[in-house]
């Protein structure tokens, strides 16, 4: 299948499973606020997100330079508690512009439909945001800004996924599907 066919099919999973969510046995919409998903505003349905660890990866500062190996810590958060291990699904949030706990914490969706799919989920921070910070105290220079671009930030995410892959024994027949909001929505298209 392409990736316009695999985008096709990520759309269409998540349109039937928010469908799922929003409308009650009987198909009707339903109303109440203790109805809906946190997402539509009504009250979270785990009452807040759950429990993560925080993980660190060593990740390339420079993907595109073979002559440059430096590295740099990026965090990362997981949470298992909805993953069947026999289920090799990956729900992964392609972080944007912050640190990746506020949005861990406000991302409803994500934890709402989890455990439909048994999914492993992973919110990835994006490079010179929160904590993962490249040159530390350096990082905001503008000799060390020629690295915050959108394409070392897809690098970032496609070798920590290629990782975590590995990692929870999910190298065949894996499902990734990334999430993000705003910047970090186009990042996951």
């Amino acid at each position: 299948m392409g990736s316009v066919g695999a985008v096709v099919v990520v759309v269409v999973v998540l349109v039937c499973a928010l469908f799922s969510v929003c409308a009650g046995a009987d198909g009707a919409v339903l109303r109440g606020q203790d109805e809906l998903p946190p997402y539509l505003g009504g009250f979270p349905s785990l009452g807040k997100a759950p429990a993560f660890r925080e993980e660190w990866f060593d990740q390339t500062v420079d993907h595109f330079t073979f002559s440059d190996a430096r590295t740099y810590k990026q965090r990362y958060l997981v949470c298992d508690k909805f993953w069947d291990k026999t289920t090799p699904t990956l729900f992964f949030y392609t972080g944007n512009e912050g640190d990746i706990e506020a949005f861990y914490q406000n991302t409803g969706l994500v934890f709402d439909i989890a455990p439909q799919f048994n999914a492993l989920v992973v919110f990835a921070e994006h490079r010179y945001y929160g904590k993962s910070m490249p040159f530390g105290d350096q990082s905001l220079t503008l000799e060390n800004m020629r690295f915050l671009t959108t394409e070392q930030a897809l690098a970032d995410f496609a070798v920590l996924i290629r990782s975590l892959k590995e990692e929870f024994g999910m190298v065949q027949n894996g499902a990734v599907i990334a999430f993000g909001g705003s910047y970090g929505g186009m990042l996951s298209s």
